[in-house]
């Protein structure tokens, strides 16, 4: 790992950046942000706060239980993630040694 970070900070890129300083919490960022309430995206750009929402698709979107199951409460207690499509190879936990319970 140490080579893949002397890798990272020799590029292009990160060319201006004094790492010892940084490291040293010598450096001040570019930007600080005024913050007057954490729950406002007062930071952001209108460009993406003006966008409209996405539709929300619920496991109980249909009168069928559509794809998430029968539609019940006990489906979201008993599988909190159903509906979502992702399924990891592998765990990042099991990746260092840990056992997880099954």
């Amino acid at each position: 790992m140490p080579k893949d970070l002397a890798t990272i900070q020799k590029h292009r890129f990160f060319r201006k950046i004094d790492w010892k300083r940084l490291a040293s919490r010598e450096l001040r960022p570019p930007i600080e942000p005024i913050i007057t309430n954490p729950e406002l995206a007062e930071n952001f750009s209108a460009e993406f706060t003006e966008l409209s929402l996405s539709p929300v698709v619920t496991r109980f979107a249909e009168a069928d239980g559509g794809w998430g199951g029968s539609g019940s409460a006990n489906d979201v207690k008993d599988d909190p993630f159903g509906g979502f499509s992702f399924v990891a190879s592998n765990s990042l936990l099991e990746d260092h040694g840990f056992n997880l319970p099954v």
